[in-house]
């Protein structure tokens, strides 16, 4: 029971003098940006990503997409929506 304790103790002093967190155990998500959310581009499938097709035997813009991406925003699977993750410095 005093060892639980003490690592209590212990690990509230580290919190309290992380400068990473400033004792919130937790830090803005890298891989998101603190959004918890991830936009990715991809080729359009309808063009290929040239943003050009053929219709009735004329090249115009393709309509689906812009410029032949497609962006699609996605939950970030590091914080798993939260834009938070653990701090590594105290934890």
């Amino acid at each position: 029971a005093q060892n639980s304790i003490i690592e209590e103790v212990s690990k509230e002093a580290s919190l309290k003098e992380c400068y990473a967190c400033k004792g919130n155990g937790q830090i803005e998500c890298t891989a998101c940006g603190g959004t918890g959310k991830i936009i990715i581009s991809k080729d359009c499938k309808r063009c290929y990503g040239s943003g050009k097709i053929y219709l009735n035997n004329s090249i115009i813009n393709c309509t689906d997409c812009k410029d032949g991406k497609i962006t699609e925003t996605v939950v970030c699977s590091v914080c798993n929506g939260s834009g938070w993750i653990k701090c590594n410095e105290c934890n």
